[in-house]
Formats: C-alpha cells, structure tokens, sequence
C-alpha cells in the first residue's frame, strides 16, 4: 500500500512536470511581436504602406497594400488584420513566402472606423492609426 502511494506521488509528479515544460515550449514557439505604430515605426519607416477606401459602388471597399518591404524567406509580410472601432475583426488575409501582400475588403457597412494591424515575420506587428470609414452618402 505504501509503495503505491509513493508510486502514485511519483506519477503525478512526473504529469506536472512534463505538462509545465510543454507550456513553457508553447510560449517559446509564439514570441509576442514587437508592435511598432505610425508614430514609432522602428523597423517599418522606410516600408511604404498604402490604405485606401473606395465608396464609388453600392459596397465600401478598403485596400491595404505593402510596398518597397525587401522581402527575403525569414522577413515577409505575413498577415492583415483589420479591425471596427469595437474591436471586432472586419477583415483578415494571410500570405505565404511570395505573396504579394495587397488585398481589398469589403467592409460592412456598420464599420465606422478601421484600424490595420500588418505582422511580418521578421519586422514585429506595425498598427495604423484608426481610420474614419467614408460615408455612402
């Protein structure tokens, strides 16, 4: 009885242990990116970056695209992320390798204003100041 007890204290530590390595390896593998703004572009101030409404249909449209980003395998863009003045996402593109990283939304037309949020591989996170949605009328 004794030596199951301990042989059960053992295996439950033994558990503990190999779960609290996994998460610490899970942490590792997702590093939080650095996340540079207008304001503070760091490393995206020389990247041009274009963000442009079109309200001349019956739909808003905006188109974020990345330009003069050298791109080469370990520092792509690699995903866009817009998102309403509540914070509910409006819109989201990944991109492999290659890519060429420009896309066009629709947007709904609830959407009063849009902020675009552009991770890199390489370069961290860069977030547009919100952005005022034009009106339809």
């Amino acid at each position: 009885m004794k030596n199951t007890r301990h042989l059960f204290a053992l295996l439950a530590l033994s558990i503990a242990l190999a779960v609290a390595a996994g998460c610490q390896y899970l942490r590792r593998q997702e590093p939080e990116p650095e996340l540079y703004t207008e304001a503070t572009p760091g490393p995206w101030k020389n990247v041009k970056i274009r963000i442009s409404f079109d309200n001349s249909t019956a739909v808003t449209k905006i188109t974020v695209a990345v330009r003069e980003y050298p791109t080469k395998p370990g520092d792509y863009v690699r995903r866009f992320d817009l998102v309403d003045g509540k914070r509910n996402s409006v819109g989201q593109r990944v991109f492999a390798y290659g890519d060429e990283p420009a896309e066009t939304f629709i947007l709904d037309t609830a959407a009063k204003q849009v902020t675009v949020t552009i991770t890199s591989t390489g370069r961290g996170q860069w977030r547009s100041n919100p952005r005022r949605v034009p009106s339809m009328e």
